[in-house]
């Protein structure tokens, strides 16, 4: 995959089982409780991991100020 100005990896090594932190990320519910920076909440309209998918989620700052995010998934 071509890297560019518009493309992140991450990379972060966990304390728990694989399946506890694929759920995590995976179920919309859990992952509005500890996405973001504290202070701000989360609101996720569509979560898809399949290639090709997305998820879809506004974030909300604690002055109120709301901020749109998509993440595309895609094969490596």
């Amino acid at each position: 995959m071509p890297i560019d100005d518009r493309t992140l990896f991450t990379e972060r090594q966990l304390a728990a089982p694989p399946e506890r932190v694929w759920q995590s990320f995976a179920d919309a519910a859990q992952l509005a409780r500890w996405w973001g920076p504290d202070g701000f909440t989360n609101s996720f309209e569509h979560v898809d991991f399949r290639p090709g998918r997305d998820r879809r989620f506004w974030v909300v700052g604690p002055d109120g100020m709301r901020c749109w995010n998509v993440s595309r998934f895609v094969a490596l």
